[in-house]
Parts: structure tokens; C-alpha cells; sequence
């Protein structure tokens, strides 16, 4: 499963306020069954604009674009999709990690002396 990130940008329509009104709760709906997926990860609304930020889950970028495609605002919706991949210096979080203890992690905070030259020494 690949991740993105997706900045949406709204074109506001030239539609009546029942249709809108309409629309928004479709919207919503639609928003929360991907949520309850797992497609949708999480959604920000950027403050500044008329859009959101969102982090989606999909098999490949063209999957991706056809769950967009199934939002109703998607017609009056300008999409820009940012593939993601972790970065090396990420902590890995539960259920990633299969190569180590993830408890020895734990000590990465409280005990400088097992973070030699930059690394982690998981047997400290």
C-alpha cells in the first residue's frame, strides 16, 4: 500500500445554495466512509485557502485518482498528489518495524550512550 500526500484547492461553484448545501453533505458522507476504510488517513483544512490538505492510503497513484474521482465536489476540485516514502531517520512506529526490538527504542531518549555516530545501538 502506497501513502500520499493531497492538496485539494476548491473552485467554488456557481451553483445554488441548495446544491451546495446537497453536495456538502454527500461530501461529508463520502469523506467518512474512507475515513472508516482506511483510505483517507487523515485531512487538515488549510486556513488560508479555499482547500485541505489530506493523507490517503492507495494501492498506486491511479487508484488513488479514481477514489478522488468518487468525492462529490470532485468536478469543481483541483487535485495535486505528492507520492510519499519514509525517510530514513523516521522511528519506525508499530507494526513496521520487523528487524528489532522496538522497546530498545525506548532508551534512544533517556540513554545517550546507546546513540553512537548517529545510530541507534538496539543491544544497549
Amino acid at each position: 500500500m502506497s501513502e500520499f500526500l493531497v492538496r485539494i484547492e476548491f473552485v467554488v461553484p456557481d451553483l445554488s445554495d441548495v446544491d451546495v448545501a446537497d453536495l456538502t453533505a454527500a461530501e461529508q458522507a463520502r469523506s467518512v466512509q474512507l475515513q472508516l476504510e482506511g483510505t483517507l488517513v487523515r485531512i487538515w483544512r488549510d486556513p488560508t485557502r479555499q482547500g485541505s490538505w489530506g493523507w490517503w492510503k492507495a494501492e498506486s497513484a491511479a487508484s488513488l485518482e479514481d477514489v478522488l474521482a468518487s468525492l462529490p465536489f470532485w468536478p469543481w476540485m483541483d487535485a495535486t498528489i505528492y507520492p510519499l516514502e519514509r525517510h530514513r531517520f523516521a522511528l519506525p512506529s508499530a507494526g513496521d518495524c520487523t528487524c528489532c526490538d522496538l522497546g530498545a527504542l525506548a532508551a534512544f531518549g533517556s540513554d545517550a550512550e546507546s546513540v553512537q555516530g548517529g545510530e541507534v545501538d538496539l543491544d544497549a
